[in-house]
């Protein structure tokens, strides 16, 4: 019995490990309890009590693996590998050891063993199929209510009406947060849409409107795209401005002011990559008068500064040494 099991937590596979411990009994002649160990993965060792082929062996291994994750997740599974083994059935030679306590399988014996794995497996199948028919037939049923074609349509028609309003708002939209609140609402009726079950009356319609607005949905993050870059660019330019407004604040000789004017023609370079079409196209020109006369207010103090002024008072010689022109008295 599997450890999952014997703890009360039994899942899937546990049946998958119990047709698997059949297989090992029958190979062994040993009962899974009483085969060894191993001591660091407590999974068990029955290849030296039996000879099998390695695709038999992988099967079995999967089969009765301590790991939940390592064995067929379901019935589906294990007969799917034990169908793929059959193909090669032929080629498999069982035998076992002189050290097992009974005697070993012919491979007619293995072959009805193999059989008998497979119909246990598919039994099972079909016991699930049996159970699941009704609930099908229930839900199928259940499509063709009146208030379930009333619950279809109006998710439609308010799918289609939130489309609708996302589809307007965003072409008219006149910054980025806009963008995105209206793409949102997009995917909100993409959802409601998504909802609608493919056994429903109304499916078809849904399916129609689905396929376009999840292309419309795609054409706005293309554009979304975009206008981030586009943003971008004007974020850059105005942090290159900032900092050249300080510089220039903080200058203290003519080097300094010509950095801070560097900067400014940096940023107006950055304004004029923005596209025209973009939504930070509306502010560029804008930006790029305020940045330009900030840039011959720079201009015009280095120019001062380069021109030379009249003599300082300090500058002049003292009265005593000159008998005419200027002097500091």
């Amino acid at each position: 019995m599997p450890t999952e099991q014997i703890e009360g937590f039994p899942h899937l596979s546990s049946d998958v490990y119990a047709v698997g411990a059949i297989g090992l009994q029958a190979l062994t002649g040993l009962e899974p309890d009483r085969l060894p160990r191993d001591r660091d993965t407590d999974e068990i060792m029955w290849r030296q009590k039996a000879q099998v082929s390695d695709d038999l062996a992988e099967v079995l291994d999967r089969m009765v693996s301590r790991a939940l994750r390592q064995r067929d997740q379901s019935a589906t599974e294990a007969l799917q590998a034990v169908r793929s083994w059959q193909n090669n059935l032929g080629t498999t030679v069982v035998c076992s050891p002189s050290s097992s306590p009974n005697p070993p399988f012919t491979p007619k014996q293995t072959k009805v063993w193999i059989y008998t794995i497979a119909a246990t497996i598919g039994l099972g199948l079909i016991i699930s199929a049996i159970a699941f028919v009704p609930a099908m037939i229930e839900e199928l049923r259940s499509q063709d209510r009146p208030e379930r074609v009333e619950k279809d349509r109006l998710a439609i028609d308010e799918a289609k009406d939130h489309a609708s309003s996302a589809r307007t708002q965003f072409e008219n939209a006149q910054r980025i947060s806009e963008l995105y609140r209206e793409r949102k609402r997009m995917e909100e009726a993409i959802g409601q849409l998504e909802m609608i079950p493919g056994s429903s009356r109304l499916y078809s319609e849904a399916h129609s409107l689905l396929t376009n607005y999840q292309s419309e949905f795609r054409s706005m993050n293309g554009r979304l795209a975009f206008e981030e870059n586009a943003q971008q660019l004007l974020d850059e330019a105005e942090a290159i401005a900032s900092e050249a407004k300080s510089d220039y604040a903080a200058a203290k000789n003519r080097s300094q002011l010509e950095g801070a004017g560097a900067k400014l023609i940096q940023a107006i370079a950055k304004l004029k990559q923005i596209p025209a079409d973009s939504l930070a196209h509306k502010v560029k020109h804008n930006k790029v008068a305020q940045y330009n006369r900030e840039l011959d207010s720079i201009n015009g103090e280095i120019e001062k500064r380069r021109s030379p002024g009249p003599p300082s008072n300090q500058d002049l010689p003292p009265c005593t040494s000159i008998l005419w022109g200027n002097c500091r008295e």
